[in-house]
């Protein structure tokens, strides 16, 4: 802490940043330092968006994406250079979102070809999977698209995009928020209820738009709970390695290999045949299939997945999470509480569809699923109304770890919790136990 007051008070002597719901004042004087947030009294998960705080704190290099500004600011040494506006990102529906987080430019190319969508891309620079930063697609004959959203990438006009594209080096750090990640101004009355005897020996109970913590214990003890957290991230960079805006990338289908099948599971796996990419995701999020993670990893990230799984979970936050495997259920995977919320988060805020899975829902747009058998929904909550997704299973010696999102009503207005709970001997009942402190509308 003293090292952190000590480069702040050695900043420029003044300088004045508006941030979203905070100022922050350097001047040389410790007297009028403003830092962390204003409101420092509520325990909170920090998010994408406070990294843009930390970012220019430090005078880093970095872009910024914001997508509620519809602009691309580029920063150097801290201090904002350029902005440039964005002319098309990704649609806000199921899947055709732009994705949210800390990333850096992959590569750079002056003419990519896109082989999805059959246009070419002008000064694209790829932040992360499937998505560039570019100017304004165009076809063959040299007709622009006119396209007013785009299959997830960051669209600017061209003479700014080629100009964005000659001071960007490889690398740069890209910072991509979006209003949905910014946390809101609920505020929990207390004292808050006191919480029942829980038999989970780590958990974190916190508002999921807020980022207001309710209830923890050990929320930063690291847990071998990889089967939660590996198989989401390794749908979020399956899919994000595909463009789910266009269909026939669900319907395109597969070999299943046998390298794949490591583990004897309830469902039989055609080895050999190949099923539609989105059929995958069913047994993998409500069956918890090792397999069916281990299917998805290998064809849509390749050999060494392990590596670009990692990558993905620093990009959103995630970082006490190592990942050893697609399925999770090497003990060297390893992740907490804190972790598993800000996974929870991200879920609902950029990847609906995924929870939205969780809960049994199936997507016939795609066409019937390859398997005929009803599947078999572990995800204990999945029929409870207010149940807005999760995953549950079961960990080491017995004991049970999962987490579900929850629409509650307090104070006359709903709100969204999510329960982690990690190592609990009753998993169903210490959740039970929790959302009872919310059942009359209040919690105080």
């Amino acid at each position: 802490m003293f090292f952190l007051v000590a480069f702040l008070i050695s900043l420029p002597k003044t300088k004045s940043y508006l941030l979203p719901e905070r100022i922050i004042i350097l001047k040389n004087n410790a007297n009028v330092l403003k830092w962390p947030p204003i409101r420092e009294s509520i325990n909170q998960i920090k998010t994408v968006w406070d990294l843009k705080e930390e970012m220019i704190l430090t005078q880093k290099d970095f872009l910024e994406i914001n997508l509620m500004d519809m602009a691309v600011y580029l920063y150097q040494k801290g201090i904002q250079k350029e902005k440039y506006v964005i002319k098309a990102k990704g649609a806000n529906d199921d899947f055709g979102e732009t994705p949210i987080g800390l990333f850096r430019i992959l590569n750079k190319e002056i003419e990519h070809y896109s082989s999805w969508a059959y246009v070419y891309m002008p000064n694209s620079m790829r932040f992360t999977g499937n998505y560039y930063l570019h100017g304004l697609p165009y076809y063959a004959n040299g007709q622009l698209t006119g396209a007013t959203y785009s299959s997830g990438c960051v669209n600017l006009y061209s003479e700014p995009a080629k100009n964005l594209y000659d001071l960007t080096p490889r690398n740069l750090p890209v910072l991509v928020l979006e209003k949905d990640f910014l946390n809101d101004d609920y505020i929990y009355h207390k004292p808050l209820k006191t919480l029942p005897s829980i038999s989970a020996q780590s958990y974190l109970v916190a508002d999921v738009d807020s980022s207001q913590i309710l209830y923890e214990k050990n929320r930063s003890t690291l847990v071998s709970a990889g089967t939660i957290t590996n198989k989401f991230i390794t749908g979020i960079s399956a899919s994000e390695n595909s463009l789910l805006s266009f269909n026939y990338i669900f319907t395109t289908k597969i070999p299943i290999n046998a390298n794949a099948i490591l583990y004897k599971e309830d469902r039989v796996w055609p080895i050999g045949e190949r099923i539609p990419y989105i059929d995958l995701f069913y047994p993998m999020i409500i069956e918890h299939s090792v397999n069916a993670a281990e299917a998805l990893a290998q064809s849509r990230l390749g050999h060494g997945y392990e590596y670009a799984l990692n990558e993905r979970a620093k990009s959103m936050g995630l970082n006490n999470t190592f990942i050893s495997d697609a399925g999770g259920y090497d003990l060297n995977n390893l992740t907490n509480a804190e972790d598993i919320f800000l996974l929870s988060r991200y879920l609902l805020k950029n990847k609906t569809w995924m929870l939205e899975i969780s809960k049994g829902v199936l997507y016939p747009k795609f066409g019937q699923p390859y398997f005929s058998e009803p599947y078999n929904n572990k995800n204990i909550f999945y029929q409870k109304e207010n149940f807005l997704g999760g995953y549950y299973d079961l960990g080491q010696a017995g004991l049970e770890n999962g987490f579900g999102i929850f629409k509650i009503s307090l104070d006359g207005t709903e709100r969204s919790i999510a329960i982690v709970l990690l190592q609990s001997q009753d998993i169903k009942s210490d959740t039970e136990k929790i959302l009872n402190l919310f059942v009359d509308g209040k919690n105080n």
